[in-house]
């Protein structure tokens, strides 16, 4: 025996490394679980805000005369509703998580702010349809940023990531909303037919807090070439939101205005898509102990 090697030290070596080569594994599996299951639930209330974001648009258009405007509406009601139904499912899936994307309360809020809007609408103002609207989009907005950010950010473990988490939980959709409040409000300055003073105001403020969203979302991780086209796009919005204050604008003018705020909504739709897909790539990567999640 004095010339063979104890093979006992090898052998727990093996167990060791092939122990922790098989943590690792279930380890990356986990992560990539809660990541997708993170990434679902954001598809989810990403939905229904665009559903109702859209109806708003149909909804405000009508009131405000555009006869166009109501043969959308059943589509886009239906798809509101479509889009809670499977909110509600991934809610359930989630129930009893740390961070649910939408908590029992919420959802509730939810629903009855929608059933109320969707039978009352045809009876409201314009205004009044935007508020009931907003308080939905703002509530799904909270919570999009409530859950996703502190999710996401311990699931990727990497301050690199930061920028590119913020960006895509809570300052893209959030810049996203304001462009459509901004269209709102173009055509109620050029609709005026008296004072429209308030509403100048309103939209110099909101285009100045959309630029310096697009700044920190720039500053942040916008080293992306869908950032730059985003940027431009919505710098167009601006300036053509800038042209119409002093008096209104002729109707060219606002349907081009529609036309830039619709481009410039699906340039960050792509900015936040290229987010996602930094995410996934980054959960991917493995700093050299692997056992935490890197940005590439």
């Amino acid at each position: 025996m004095d010339g063979i090697a104890n093979p006992m030290p090898l052998l727990a070596g093996a167990v060791c490394y092939f122990s922790l080569a098989l943590h690792r594994r279930v380890l990356r599996r986990e992560m990539a679980a809660s990541l997708a299951s993170t990434l679902a639930a954001c598809d989810a209330v990403r939905e229904v805000v665009d559903a109702l974001q859209r109806h708003r648009a149909a909804a405000c258009a009508r009131l405000a005369g555009d006869a166009a405007a109501g043969r959308c509406l059943v589509e886009r009601q239906r798809a509101v509703a479509e889009g809670l139904v499977r909110l509600r499912e991934r809610a359930r899936k989630e129930r009893g998580a740390l961070h649910p994307c939408l908590e029992r309360a919420d959802f509730a809020s939810l629903e009855a702010g929608w059933q109320r809007l969707a039978g009352e609408w045809p009876g409201f103002g314009v205004e009044q349809c935007q508020a009931h609207h907003g308080r939905l989009v703002d509530l799904l907005l909270r919570r999009l940023a409530d859950f996703a950010e502190p999710r996401l950010g311990a699931l990727l473990g990497d301050e690199a990531q930061c920028g590119t988490v913020r960006n895509y939980a809570v300052r893209l959709p959030g810049l996203a909303e304001s462009l459509y409040q901004a269209e709102l409000l173009g055509f109620a300055v050029a609709g005026a037919a008296a004072d429209a003073t308030h509403a100048r105001v309103r939209l110099s403020l909101l285009l100045a807090r959309v630029e310096a969203a697009l700044g920190q979302a720039r500053e942040a991780g916008g080293e992306m070439p869908e950032a730059d086209a985003a940027g431009l796009a919505v710098r167009a919005v601006a300036q053509a939101a800038r042209r119409i204050l002093p008096a209104g604008g002729a109707p060219a003018a606002l349907s081009e205005f529609h036309r830039l705020v619709e481009a410039a909504i699906a340039s960050l739709d792509a900015w936040q898509e290229a987010c996602r897909g930094n995410l996934i790539h980054a959960s991917l990567c493995e700093d050299d102990d692997g056992l935490r999640l890197q940005a590439a």
